[in-house]
């Protein structure tokens, strides 16, 4: 079984400034209010961002039935603005979801259902996404072949954009599991060298 690899920002110093579960409910309080102040404001960006970190929250904190509901709702606000990484964000954490929560087959067809989305609209950044989460899967079932090439098609959906995003991280991360378990070594070193590449370009971009 694969671990579960917590990716929001927003979820991290959540830990750091409480340090343990018991600020559940505050702190989706505090994301809820968020939601509306944006909202009330009419500050689409800033309500997307609320609301990809409220469904980061649930998939962090296994709060499933939470998930299963915003998320449909959250993916058609992104939708109707445009806003296709978010969009394909919260995708990529239902289908996660359903990979580490053992419905992996379930997983597998709203992965495949978001690359076929990705495509229509010609965006790298989904496909890259659909096919990380793809490896996820075979990862999951041990298919350590199709693991491999899904992760590889990823990295190589995601070069085409101009900003290298974090979730990069999370894919090289795995990759070389997959690359551990074939013992293929030689290509994992490769892979590390590309991944330390692409820290430093992340450090660069955020500076």
């Amino acid at each position: 079984m694969l671990r579960k690899i917590i990716t929001c920002a927003l979820f991290f110093a959540a830990v750091s400034l409480w340090g343990t579960p018991d600020f559940d409910q505050d702190h989706l309080a505090k994301l809820n209010s968020m939601i509306a102040d944006a909202a009330s404001q009419h500050d689409v960006q800033e309500e997307s961002e609320a609301r990809i970190e409220r469904i980061c929250f649930f998939y962090n904190t296994d709060l499933n039935d939470s998930l299963y509901k915003y998320a449909p709702i959250d993916m058609e606000f992104n939708r109707q603005h445009k806003l296709w990484e978010n969009y394909y964000l919260t995708w990529n954490h239902l289908a996660n979801d359903y990979i580490f929560s053992g419905k992996v087959n379930t997983g597998l067809r709203e992965l495949q259902k978001m690359h076929e989305d990705a495509m229509e609209r010609d965006n790298h950044f989904g496909m890259g996404v659909a096919y990380y989460g793809m490896g996820n899967a075979y990862l999951n079932m041990e298919r350590y072949d199709e693991a491999e090439r899904a992760y590889g098609q990823s990295l190589h959906q995601l070069n085409y954009l101009d900003l290298v995003p974090s979730i990069v991280n999370d894919v090289f991360s795995y990759y070389c599991d997959v690359l551990n378990n074939k013992k293929k070594y030689e290509k994992m070193l490769d892979v590390v060298a590309q991944w330390q590449e692409a820290l430093k370009t992340i450090s660069v971009q955020e500076k």
